[in-house]
């Protein structure tokens, strides 16, 4: 263990780039500049491109692929346990916008991992989320070795057969071959280094699989190297994520690689339309090489006009995470909409109900819009969200879905049982109901007709069913686009509700549009903001009716 940064060796300060870096350096590790540059000579001298301009050309490394093989594996620590020095890094996630060059960074250090390291009885793994995938990112790796004579000198290439196409180096008896998500059985006895291609849209599950693929070899790697996606809920944005928090130095995972190429994950629209070269340089690490700016900038202008068009080129030239295929809301729009106000200031207060009430694999949602003025007469909206789900459900869910840290949070109510609990969430309601002045509350009748007409019978409460129709909620959807839009929706920041808000997209129909759960699974919801649309369509038809007087609101 080191003590100061000064004990450290000049050479490993040089390559000191984060946080983390420096909490390895202090922990023993350290930079062998000779074994990065092996592998960066390793890789120039055998591997060929093979496609593109510079298709049949010796792989001469770009600064960034270069910087990270030094670092990959140049970085190394003394183990007790081998009782040599070892390389750091067991996983590495590398993101990197489209037509970078990735694909053949990760054949290449596949194709090293097989031959160049010298271990007997290696075994290489190709991974994506299909065989299709798969065999596009090892056919980089099958291509590079037919088109090297030194690697084809020792290799013998297998297109197809029962164990599908491989890549077998007879020196050392090792194997490249693939592993597909929609193929079981690839993927059992797995024992070597993986090379994951497109991280954003593999499973959890084949990932899981995957995750003890090296643990009795000394210096397994597992590389995944992807863009951006549109599921935020998936294994690719925990990952995402993940690195970025050991990168920082919040989490502490010497063994964990991460390197990310990206604009603002919150960049506005405006703010890409004045510094759009700018900003594609600055994302686009083979800038002026593989990415050519007239190319990129005439794409850029070829999106723009159209909004799901657009999503794709932020996703994909840009590695701008979505929250979904066809998001409604503008990334990041819903979480600077929260305002930390004083609850119990709105005790007493006229307000506006949405109940989506489920019966067993939604969430229920109940939600409260208040309608208020600013000081310059401009009408805004305070929002209070509650969630339920059953405990079944949940628990389902769960390597999905954070509903149990949202529930330790106070953010969801988890019932027990496999449904919902009606009489608890029926209560809920009239306790609110005494605590605010609802003036009226909206529902969807699919499940909540029989609670609603109690509450009505029983406690008085103003009830309306609300149609699930375009009609019915195209104009609550405008509205609650430019309400989030000009931030005129202040919300106390629910963690379910604003992933809701990110998981909500909407269909286009000749009768208007309305709102849809995003592709990728049951288990992402969108009651909230329904819940949201129904109250926000009830608070419009009442303004629509009468002057609005903030606190004296009449149905």
């Amino acid at each position: 263990m080191i003590k100061t940064l000064t004990q450290i060796d000049s050479t490993t300060r040089d390559w000191i780039v984060s946080p983390a870096d420096e909490a390895a350096a202090l922990a023993g590790c350290r930079m062998d500049l000779e074994r990065g540059e092996w592998v960066v000579d390793w890789i120039q001298s055998y591997c060929k491109l093979y496609e593109g301009d510079y298709a049949g050309q010796r792989f001469m490394l770009l600064d960034w692929q270069r910087d990270i093989v030094m670092r990959l594996f140049g970085w190394v620590y003394h183990s007790e346990d081998y009782g040599k020095e070892i390389r750091r890094f067991r996983k590495a996630s590398i993101w990197v916008p489209k037509k970078n060059g990735k694909s053949p960074l990760l054949a290449a250090l596949g194709l090293y991992m097989l031959m160049g390291d010298g271990e007997e009885g290696q075994k290489i793994y190709a991974v994506a989320k299909d065989g299709q995938q798969a065999m596009i990112s090892f056919k980089h790796a099958f291509t590079m070795v037919e088109l090297s004579p030194e690697l084809l000198s020792e290799c013998d290439l297998k297109k197809g057969g029962r164990e599908g196409p491989r890549i077998i180096h007879e020196p050392t008896r090792s194997v490249y071959k693939i592993v597909a998500g929609d193929n079981p059985n690839s993927q059992e006895g797995l024992n070597g280094s993986v090379m994951v291609d497109e991280t954003h849209v593999v499973n959890r599950q084949l990932m899981r699989i995957l995750r003890g693929a090296g643990i009795s070899r000394s210096e397994p790697l597992q590389i995944e190297v992807s863009t951006a996606g549109n599921n935020p809920d998936g294994y690719g944005k925990s990952q995402f994520d993940y690195g970025a928090r050991v990168e920082s130095g919040e989490i502490q995972d010497q063994a964990f690689f991460y390197r990310s190429f990206a604009a603002d994950q919150k960049v506005t629209d405006k703010e890409l339309e004045e510094n759009i070269e700018s900003v594609g340089a600055s994302a686009n690490p083979s800038w002026k090489t593989l990415i050519k700016p007239s190319e990129f900038l005439a794409e850029y202008r070829r999106t723009k006009p159209t909004p799901s068009e657009l999503l794709d080129f932020k996703m994909y030239r840009l590695n701008i995470w979505q929250t979904s295929a066809n998001p409604f809301l503008p990334a990041g729009a819903w979480e600077l909409c929260k305002d930390e106000f004083d609850e119990s200031e709105l005790d007493g207060l006229a307000c506006y109900a949405g109940l989506d009430l489920s019966l067993k694999w939604d969430s229920t949602s109940f939600v409260l819009v208040f309608p208020d003025m600013d000081e310059n007469g401009n009408d805004f909206y305070r929002v209070l969200s509650w969630f339920w789900i059953p405990e079944k459900t949940a628990d389902e869910q769960k390597e999905l879905v954070s509903w149990y840290n949202w529930s330790r949070a106070g953010h969801i109510n988890i019932t027990h049982g496999d449904i919902t609990d009606f009489p608890l969430v029926k209560r809920f309601i009239a306790d609110c109901d005494k605590k605010y002045r609802i003036m009226g509350m909206l529902y969807d009748e699919r499940f909540a007709h029989t609670m609603c007409q109690e509450l009505q019978d029983e406690f008085g409460m103003i009830v309306h069913p609300f149609g699930q129709t375009p009609k019915n909620f195209t104009g609550p959807m405008d509205y609650l686009l430019s309400m989030v839009t000009a931030k005129r929706i202040r919300h106390n920041g629910n963690a379910v509700m604003n992933w809701q808000a990110g998981n909500l997209s909407f269909k286009e129909t000749p009768q208007g549009k309305r709102p849809v759960k995003p592709e990728g699974g049951l288990h992402l919801k969108i009651d909230g903001p329904v819940a949201l649309l129904m109250a926000l369509s009830g608070a419009m038809t009442n303004q629509q009716e009468s002057s609005f007087e903030p606190g004296s609101l009449a149905l």
